[in-house]
């Protein structure tokens, strides 16, 4: 029984990696290009020749990438790389509803 449940609520899917690759590819040469030009703007040259951002100023990186990445799927429903080549991720919400684990706790 629990089985006829999971195959009545199983996605079904497309093996869309080259696209995923190509969408991961763009939201992550955005989010390095962005991190690049704010390192080179707010950072301070060091010793070995490169540039350095200490304190607080040195989290917004991690913190635009945590928008670019799930802010953005989060509001927009999808990140820019993956719009850009036609994909659209799929909530579990609706299925983890009806998940194995939910009925084991029954």
């Amino acid at each position: 029984m629990i089985e006829d449940k999971l195959q009545k609520t199983a996605l079904i899917t497309h093996p869309n990696i080259r696209k995923r690759i190509i969408a991961g590819l763009f939201d992550y040469t955005i989010i390095f290009l962005l991190t690049f030009i704010f390192i080179l703007t707010f950072g301070e040259p060091n010793n070995e020749g490169g540039y350095t951002v200490e304190g607080f100023p040195a989290l917004l990186p991690m913190l635009f990438w945590g928008v670019m990445t799930i802010g953005v799927e989060q509001w927009f429903g999808t990140t820019f790389g993956n719009y850009l080549v036609g994909l659209k991720p799929v909530s579990l919400l609706n299925i983890s509803e009806s998940s194995i684990f939910n009925k084991i706790n029954k």
